[in-house]
């Protein structure tokens, strides 16, 4: 005996059925021959139906918070299974309840009303109670900015507003002018559940500084005496050019030439104001103190004449002339202030007559400037 199929036109030489599928719904013409073993056929015909699937649709994706249930509600199919059966109160009914704590994937499986399968999937999201936390507090000084940083939540809700950049991020900047503590409330996207956290900027002024450019004269000393808020801890004065001291608020100073100080402050809360004064230092004539007399009678007392005074360095020359223009006395290049360094009243290793001399010198000053000098002075034996 042997078979022979006719599907469509596609024959099949085989007893047992063949299988065929088809992508879509369609009608199939079926024939079979059956020959024996003398040659004898018969024919039988049939007409076939490919159905369609169920176009099965699970439902779409859902969020609940926990505690909460959803209910599943597919189409497409005449029947319905679900599988897991986890949190589900039935599985062969059209529209289960998920009582779900934990995200989970469903998967349904429908059939039709020709018995045709197919199946779907849909997710069950929960929403869980959660701990908000924020960064650590800080110190800033007045215009800082301070990154806030909030985790935990979905979504976020900064209060006071002031001083913030943003007050729904996770991540505003906050700038505010005084101690401020804000606070954070996060939420999930369903405000089921809802929780807090704060944080505190502790927000201090700029120390205040007052100072005026001051003059003195080469030789001089002055108090640099600042107004200072009361806020300051610290003081810090550069550079430390002839100065008493470079951390403390009322320093003395004595500069030989003009020099700006800089002052620095700060307070407990590490914020620093900087503040310069200028002292101008004048170095001239009035600087120098020369005697009109002298009496070198080797007494130790106003022997000899040389010229004295604040910020005076080095005398360059001394030129001392008698009444007649002549020059009796010449030296370069020698200390002030030194009574040893001046004229001893001698011209050519013998006593001077007394009378009125006449001087030119020049003198250098502390800044380096250098001082004309001139005038009489006179010899008393």
């Amino acid at each position: 005996m042997s078979w022979a199929w006719t599907i469509d036109g596609e024959q099949f030489n085989t007893r047992t059925t063949p299988q065929i599928s088809r992508p879509v719904a369609d009608t199939l013409q079926l024939e079979l021959i059956a020959t024996n073993s003398s040659g004898c056929k018969d024919t039988a015909t049939q007409v076939a139906y490919a159905r369609p699937l169920p176009p099965v649709f699970a439902g779409a994706d859902t969020t609940i918070c926990l505690g909460d249930f959803a209910t599943l509600n597919p189409s497409g199919a005449n029947s319905y299974v679900w599988s897991p059966a986890t949190y589900l109160n039935c599985t062969n009914c059209t529209s289960p309840q998920a009582t779900a704590t934990n995200n989970i994937q469903y998967t349904v499986t429908g059939t039709s009303a020709f018995g045709c399968i197919n199946r779907d999937s849909m997710i069950v999201r929960v929403k869980r109670p959660f701990n908000v936390t924020v960064n650590s507090g800080d110190t800033l000084c007045v215009g800082d900015v301070y990154q806030l940083t909030a985790s935990g939540a979905e979504n976020y809700l900064w209060t006071p507003p002031a001083g913030l950049s943003n007050l729904v991020i996770s991540n505003p900047k906050a700038s505010p002018i005084t101690t401020t503590t804000y606070q954070v409330l996060g939420y999930d996207s369903l405000n089921c559940f809802r929780d807090s956290a704060t944080v505190s900027l502790v927000v201090y002024n700029y120390p205040t500084i007052g100072l005026r450019d001051t003059t003195i004269r080469a030789g001089d000393t002055i108090q640099l005496d600042p107004r200072v808020s009361n806020d300051a801890i610290t003081a810090f004065w550069t550079p430390n050019y002839n100065l008493s001291c470079t951390n403390c608020f009322i320093p003395s100073a004595w500069p030989d030439k003009t020099t700006s100080y800089r002052l620095t402050l700060s307070n407990e809360g590490g914020c620093t104001t900087t503040r310069m004064i200028k002292v101008n230092v004048l170095c001239g004539r009035e600087n120098v103190f020369a005697p009109n007399a002298f009496t070198p009678n080797n007494d130790n007392l106003n022997d000899r004449f040389y010229f004295m005074g604040k910020g005076l360095q080095n005398v360059i020359s001394l030129r001392i002339y008698n009444r007649w223009g002549n020059l009796v006395f010449a030296k370069n290049d020698f200390a002030s202030n030194n009574k040893f360094l001046g004229w001893d009243g001698k011209f050519n290793g013998r006593d001077a007559e007394p009378g009125v001399y006449s001087y030119t010198a020049q003198i250098i000053c502390a800044d380096g400037g250098i001082i004309p000098v001139n005038g009489t002075v006179i010899l008393i034996r």
